[in-house]
């Protein structure tokens, strides 16, 4: 008798924690909810990278011509340079504020400190990256993070010392999923996908991520289930079909690509397994059916510290739109128009035919001969209604609409409106059409980088361990060095940005103070006696942000005057003596001195030449 032997299955090696499910389950439902958001996101990126309309929803249309007006992408590269000038105006563009004067002498310390972590090369590109999230998906994501670029070289047997901290990690929307019908973002649960390998995870155990040996223990196990798991993969056994994982084509696949996707959930849950609730913890789950690690959230605030702003607000749901979400269907209108306008212009030149009769082959072109021998035949040519031309001040009026409605007018790129205008004219128009630009970009800063930077100060805080040596740069330009420990960045107090919240103030107050010495009321007399000239430089060195120059100091200029008059004074007398009688001369010998006139058309020391052309100099002045 012949037995068949059973067919081994993923499904029966496959071990399931009902924890790991739960999680599993929130992020499919939450990230459904927001299916058709992603297919406007996929749409958008079509159109901000494509070469031509056969990358696009365009591509359906029956157009010979497929060119594509990057309007949309004009539109995000415009705003990505504005928003970054705007926030990131100069390298000090953050303040600290303290919450008691005790505390406020140690933003000399803090202030250096936090700008050397901020300019670091892999935070700011972090921080750029944020920034097109802002401006492509309406939605940006980021928490801080601790990296350690040093590197010990094993064969040189040294260490190359790099840049050792907090930095501002960038989360991408499409791997974030949270309740969008919660009160508030820091209120819901937070599930973050990510995608990595056995051997960050061997290195994960490694580190202090977990506080007890048990944990550890626990992780281990799990790992090596992970380990074994794959190892089955490679043989005849059958694919699981209980489990699929985005972006692979089974869940085979997914175990034989060397990938490992970790579901990182952030927040309250309630575990059915142990019947209890399990507040702010951290929950690693991989392959999206076991739990790697559950571990308090080591957070020095209340919250997890990840920080989200949206630019346009939706009414009871937390995923915002974007600036260009509302511009594709106007970016589809205007590839449609110029494909409509160049398919008639063809037409146009080069019409269809109409051939009536027998006529010999031919090709249609200039000064060409259609030869017949039918005395009845006829070849006329279909002309086009150019009227449909006119189609080209439609497409400027979508191409100037789409630039305003972004919230990027084209005042504040540079081009004027038609009509002549005063200067307080030009100043309101530009003030009122940066209007949205300046609050999209205080929202960003009020709502994501402020909490950012103040989350990666209580990070460095508590992270470091050691003497913290980095490098600034001074009031003058010149580079320090300095070495602090952590209690020297212990204080009672907030970073602030101050870039973007102070942009339009400073630019109203530069333009009001030029208005204001145009106007000539500055010369009145009754009126400059009750202005402060200190003051009034002060207020200067403020407006125009050259306070790192000291270009201004109480009477500069009356000690200047002396310090220039004592050089004169000392180059005269330098000069007297150079033409005084020398000792032991006699009358006779005198009278062959020449006059002071008839010395300076001699020739004269190259250095005292030098000297008398700035005496010359500093009288005519």
């Amino acid at each position: 008798m012949k037995y068949e032997s059973e067919s081994l299955t993923m499904d029966s090696i496959i071990e399931p924690d009902s924890l790991a499910e739960e999680i599993v389950g929130l992020w499919g439902r939450w990230d459904s909810a927001r299916e058709e958001k992603k297919k406007e996101w996929q749409e958008l990126r079509e159109y901000l990278y494509a070469t031509d309309t056969t990358k696009t929803t365009n591509r359906n249309l029956p157009w010979r011509n497929t060119t594509i007006t990057p309007k949309l992408t004009q539109i995000h590269d415009n705003l990505l340079a504005n928003y970054k000038s705007a926030l990131f105006p100069k390298d000090k563009w953050l303040v600290w504020e303290a919450d008691n004067q005790l505390d406020q002498d140690k933003g000399k310390v803090i202030e250096p400190f936090i700008h050397y972590m901020v300019t670091q090369p892999i935070a700011m590109e972090q921080l750029e990256r944020i920034i097109q999230d802002f401006i492509v998906y309406g939605n940006a994501f980021a928490m801080p993070r601790w990296v350690d670029q040093s590197y010990n070289h094993a064969i040189y047997g040294t260490k190359t010392i790099s840049y050792t901290g907090p930095i501002p990690y960038r989360i991408s929307p499409l791997d974030i999923v949270f309740d969008p019908t919660a009160s508030s973002f820091y209120n819901t649960p937070k599930i973050i996908r990510s995608v990595t390998t056995i051997t960050e995870l061997e290195k994960l155990l490694e580190s202090d991520t977990f506080v007890n040996e048990e944990q550890r223990d626990e992780a281990r196990q799990v790992l090596n289930y992970l380990v074994n798991l794959r190892a089955l993969a490679h043989t005849d056994a059958e694919d699981s079909a209980r489990i699929t994982v985005d972006g692979f084509g089974s869940f085979k696949d997914y175990l034989t690509s060397g990938s490992v996707e970790v579901l990182t959930f952030y927040g309250d849950i309630y575990s059915f397994q142990e019947q209890k609730l399990l507040r702010n913890k951290i929950i690693t789950v991989v392959d999206r059916h076991k739990v790697f690690a559950i571990r308090d959230n080591p957070s020095y605030f209340s919250y997890p510290p990840i920080f989200h702003v949206s630019w346009r607000k939706r009414t009871d749901n937390l995923w915002g739109m974007g600036p260009l979400d509302n511009l594709v269907g106007m970016q589809y209108r205007l590839d449609h128009l110029e494909n409509l306008m160049a398919d008639l212009m063809d037409l146009t030149v080069f019409p269809p035919l109409f051939v009536r009769g027998q006529i010999e082959h031919f090709q249609w072109g200039p000064f060409e001969k259609i030869m017949t021998s039918d005395p009845q035949a006829v070849v006329q040519l279909l002309t086009t209604d150019t009227k449909i031309l006119e189609v080209q001040s439609k497409i400027e009026r979508i191409l100037l609409l789409m630039e305003e409605m972004a919230g990027a007018p084209r005042e504040a790129m540079g081009f004027r409106t038609p009509g002549e205008k005063t200067a307080f004219e030009i100043q309101q128009l530009s003030s009122a059409a940066s209007r949205i630009f300046q609050e999209k970009i205080t929202l960003f800063e009020r709502k994501l980088v402020e909490p950012l930077v103040n989350a990666m100060l209580v990070m460095a805080r508590y992270e470091y361990d050691s003497v913290i040596n980095f490098t600034y740069k001074g009031e003058s330009g010149e580079v320090n060095w300095e070495s602090i420990t952590v209690d020297d960045i212990t204080g009672v107090g907030r970073i602030r940005p101050k870039a973007a919240r102070h942009f339009v103030d400073r630019q109203n107050l530069i333009q009001n103070l030029q208005g204001l010495v145009a106007s000539g009321l500055m010369a009145d007399p009754g009126i400059r006696r009750h202005i402060s000239g200190k003051r009034a430089a002060k207020l200067i060195e403020q407006a125009m942000e050259l306070d790192d120059y000291r270009l201004f100091s109480p009477n500069i200029a009356i000690a200047e005057d002396l310090e220039a008059e004592k050089q004169k004074n000392v180059a005269l007398e330098e000069l007297q003596s150079f033409t005084e009688t020398p000792a032991g001369l006699t009358p006779e010998d005198t009278d062959n001195i020449m006059p002071m006139e008839m010395l300076m058309q001699e020739e004269m020391p190259e250095d005292l030449e030098a000297m008398m052309r700035q005496m010359q100099g500093e009288q005519q002045q």
